[in-house]
C-alpha cells in the first residue's frame, strides 16, 4: 500500500508541475516501500537522494514560472529553502545511524508534499490563471 496515493485533486492543470508532482509522489512511495520491505538505511537514503534531486529540479522549474510575475514568489522560495534545510538535517540524521528518523522523515515528506501541491503551488496556479477569489498582487 502506498504512503501517498495520487488522486485527481492533486492535478493543478500545469503540465510540468503535475508531471513533477506525480514523479515526486512515486519516489516517496518507492522510499516508503524500501523502508517497509527491509528497513535498510542505505537503500532508503539512496531513494531519498533521488527524491530530493527531483524536488530541487522541480523547485528550479517553479522558479522559472514564478520569479517574474508571482507576488508571493519570495515567500514561496523561502518555503523551498526551509524544506531543503530540514531535509538536509534529516538526511544527516538518517545516515548517522539514527534509524528511528526514517518513518518520521517519510511522514514529514508526505505532509510537506501534500501541502506544497494543494496549498502553495495551487495558490500560484490560481493567481496565474487570474482566479478572482484570491487576491494575488
Amino acid at each position: 500500500m502506498p504512503l501517498m496515493e495520487w488522486t485527481d485533486k492533486f492535478n493543478l492543470g500545469v503540465e510540468q508541475f503535475d508531471a513533477h508532482h506525480q514523479h515526486l509522489v512515486a519516489l516517496l512511495n518507492d522510499a516508503y516501500d524500501n523502508f517497509v520491505r527491509d528497513s535498510n538505511v542505505e537503500g532508503l537514503a539512496a531513494t531519498l537522494d533521488e527524491l530530493f534531486a527531483a524536488t530541487i529540479k522541480h523547485f528550479n522549474v517553479e522558479a522559472q514560472f514564478m520569479e517574474a510575475s508571482y507576488a508571493d514568489y519570495t515567500e514561496h522560495r523561502e518555503l523551498h529553502k526551509s524544506f531543503s534545510a530540514q531535509v538536509a538535517v534529516m538526511q544527516q540524521d538518517l545516515r548517522s545511524g539514527w534509524g528511528d528518523i526514517a518513518i518520521e522523515m517519510l511522514t514529514y515528506l508526505k505532509n510537506w508534499l501534500t501541502y506544497n501541491i494543494l496549498i502553495a503551488d495551487a495558490n500560484y496556479v490560481r493567481c496565474a490563471s487570474g482566479s478572482q477569489w484570491k487576491q494575488c498582487a
